[in-house]
């Protein structure tokens, strides 16, 4: 009977996360049109305005008098991603599809590295997947949330490392990641 140890169980587990996510976003992934939630539209719009000549690259609109232009930090993530796509649903889908997945793998390493019990994390990082917080997140189209709600366990972790040892390093990387995730 096979029995898959160490880098091969934990490379098991994270296609397991993989499969997870495919089966509850199927429907969404493959089909023609807009992805879930009508939120989603005004970031298909956003990337859409801002990949245009550049925009995203500079803050300040030149129109009239001038004034500054609202430029999420998530832009910096999609609009390079739309670039390469060049479609603006397809890239909402691939994102949302990639948070699904990064949120069951950030909640296996969190567990894994309290518990050392690959089961445990497998478990914690399903359960994770499944809770129907993400999905209302994604049903919604909110996929700013859903970007946080897949590293929360990341900064968690990093948290716990901070308290346990507060070196300089973990420090500067626990602000800057409260600050990413924050915004």
């Amino acid at each position: 009977m096979f029995k898959p140890t160490g880098q091969k169980r934990i490379f098991i587990n994270i296609l397991v996360f993989w499969f997870i996510v495919e089966i509850i976003l199927a429907k969404q992934m493959f089909s023609s049109g807009f992805p879930a939630g009508t939120d989603s539209l005004g970031h298909m719009a956003q990337m859409a305005y801002l990949a245009n000549e550049g925009r995203w690259l500079y803050i300040w609109r030149e129109f009239g008098l001038g004034f500054p232009e609202n430029i999420r930090g998530l832009d910096f993530i999609l609009i390079p991603m739309y670039l390469i796509i060049k479609d603006p649903a397809l890239t909402i889908k691939i994102f949302t599809f990639l948070m699904f997945w990064l949120a069951g793998v950030n909640m296996y390493i969190y567990v894994y590295n309290h518990t050392k019990s690959k089961n445990a994390s497998l478990l914690a990082g399903i359960t994770y997947i499944l809770n129907h917080w993400l999905y209302i997140q994604f049903t919604e189209g909110h996929i700013i949330i859903m970007f946080s709600y897949a590293f929360f366990p990341l900064l968690f972790l990093l948290l716990d490392k901070t308290f346990e040892k507060a070196t300089k390093t973990r420090l500067i990387l626990l602000a800057l990641f409260l600050t990413i995730v924050a915004t």
